[in-house]
C-alpha cells in the first residue's frame, strides 16, 4: 500500500510554518501575520499523513492522490482566532508540504488542547468559615482557567485572613476597612518577629514594599474584575500572577503570625 514519504517532522513543519509567516510580517508589516505567529508558537501541530484516497486536480493526479491533514491543538481561548484564520493558515501551510510521495495537504483541523491548569495554594489561610469557602471558590475556577473570576474569591479570602490575624493579636478591624490597611497593621506585627537582627531593616524594606502590590490587588479588584460591573477587566495571565503573588505574601505572613 502506497504512503507518504514525507521529508518533515512534525517540529520541522512547524518551524517552517512559523518561519514563513514571520517573512510575510516583514515583507509586508502585516500585524495580523505577527499575531498568529505568536499564537502558532503555543499551538500543537502534527501532519496526519492518510492512506486515504482523494481527489487532487494538481499534478495530473485525479484520485491517485492520498490525504494528509495538517492538525493543530490550540489554546481554548484561541479557537475562535485559528478558526477566523484557517483560510489563510491552509493555503501557506499546502504551500510548505508541496507533494510528499503520494500525498498533499487537503485540510487544515483545528481542535482544542488540553489544558493543565495550576491551582495555586492558599490552604495556609484556611482559618474561618468565610475565607474557606472563598478559597475553595477560587480554586474551583482556578481548575478550570478561570483566573478571573478566581480573582475576586482571593480578594475577598486574603481580606479575611488578615482580619482574622489581626483579631488573634487583639487587634479589631472592620470589615469596610480595604486590604491595604489592613495589611499594613498586619506588616507592624512581623517587623516585631525579624530575625537575625542584622538583616531586619532590610526585610522591612521588601514587607513596605510590598504594599504597593496589595494596593494594586485592591484597585484591580474595585475596577477591573467581574466583582463589579466593569468594563475593563484584568486579562488571564495578569490574574493568575496576581493570584500567585497574593499566595506567596499569605504564605510568609502565616510562617509568622498564624501560630
Amino acid at each position: 500500500m502506497r504512503g507518504a514519504i514525507s521529508m518533515f517532522t512534525d517540529y520541522q513543519f512547524k518551524s517552517l510554518l512559523i518561519k514563513t509567516f514571520e517573512r510575510k510580517t516583514s515583507s509586508t508589516s502585516d500585524g495580523l501575520s505577527n499575531h498568529l505567529v505568536a499564537k502558532m508558537k503555543l499551538a500543537d501541530v502534527r501532519l496526519d499523513e492518510t492512506a486515504d484516497y482523494t481527489y487532487y486536480k494538481g499534478y495530473n493526479m485525479g484520485w491517485n492522490t492520498l490525504c494528509t491533514y495538517l492538525k493543530l491543538k490550540v489554546p481554548f481561548d484561541d479557537l475562535d482566532y485559528f478558526e477566523s484564520q484557517k483560510t489563510l493558515i491552509t493555503q501557506v501551510a499546502r504551500s510548505i508540504y508541496d507533494k510528499q510521495g503520494d500525498n498533499v495537504l487537503v485540510d487544515v483541523v483545528i481542535v482544542p488542547l488540553p489544558e493543565n491548569h495550576i491551582i495555586i495554594d492558599f490552604e495556609q489561610i484556611k482559618i474561618s468559615d468565610v475565607v474557606v469557602q472563598a478559597v475553595e471558590d477560587a480554586e474551583s475556577f482556578m481548575s478550570s482557567g478561570e483566573y478571573q473570576r478566581a480573582f475576586d474569591r482571593v480578594h475577598t479570602a486574603f481580606h479575611g485572613y488578615l482580619i482574622e490575624i489581626l483579631k488573634k493579636y487583639g487587634i479589631m478591624a472592620s470589615k469596610d476597612e480595604n486590604l491595604s490597611k489592613l495589611y499594613s497593621r498586619v506588616q507592624t506585627l512581623i517587623e516585631t518577629e525579624i530575625h537575625p537582627v542584622e538583616i531586619a531593616d532590610l526585610v522591612k524594606t521588601t514587607i513596605r514594599s510590598s504594599n504597593g502590590m496589595i494596593n494594586s490587588l485592591n484597585e484591580v479588584r474595585n475596577r477591573h474584575s467581574l466583582a463589579h460591573p466593569n468594563t475593563s477587566i484584568i486579562g488571564k495571565r495578569e490574574a493568575k500572577l496576581i493570584i500567585g503573588i497574593a499566595s506567596t505574601v499569605t504564605d510568609y505572613i502565616s510562617g509568622y503570625l498564624d501560630k
